[in-house]
């Protein structure tokens, strides 16, 4: 048996990874320091182009090497080939200044990340509760001088559901 006071633990751990990781924004910039995350906008030409029409852009992120007259990105791509082949490809891209749309740059967000922790609590707080409630932990303690370890559900066959929904 599994009680929900430990159950709580893998919870907390993985919202204290989330706010870790945290959000982020991209703000335009015109010269991006070195081993900064930037998202680098190059229009795409082509020979048959209506002229209303908007320049369309490819955009490639990766992390600025060096700026000067063209900016030079480090890159990786992860691409798969079929079920079991995974490749990682990691390129150093040059782009000339002349040949560039515009440039963001990645920035951490607090407010994102502030929010993104309080809807993950709330998820965490709500899974808990329905935890205890399941397990009737909201019937009071029993008879005085009940000393057991309080409501107990079994959780694993649960969490191995969700893991085995997802192909984990």
């Amino acid at each position: 048996m599994i009680t929900v006071r430990s159950a709580v633990r893998p919870i907390v751990a993985t919202l204290g990874l989330a706010v870790l990781t945290g959000c982020y924004n991209y703000i335009p910039v015109e010269r991006p320091s070195p081993g900064t995350t930037v998202r680098v906008h190059v229009p795409l030409r082509s020979a048959v182009q209506a002229s209303n029409a908007p320049t369309e852009t490819l955009s490639v992120e990766g992390v600025v090497v060096s700026d000067g007259d063209s900016l030079i990105v480090a890159t990786k791509n992860r691409r798969e080939f079929g079920a079991f082949r995974e490749v990682v490809e990691v390129d150093t891209l040059r782009v000339a200044r002349s040949g560039i749309s515009f440039i963001e740059q990645q920035v951490f967000s607090k407010r994102k990340t502030y929010g993104m922790a309080a809807l993950a609590t709330a998820g965490a707080a709500g899974l808990v509760a329905a935890l205890v409630n399941a397990a009737g932990g909201q019937r009071g303690d029993g008879p005085p001088g009940n000393t057991g370890p309080g409501a107990q559900i079994r959780v694993r066959p649960i969490f191995q559901g969700i893991l085995g929904l997802i192909g984990r």
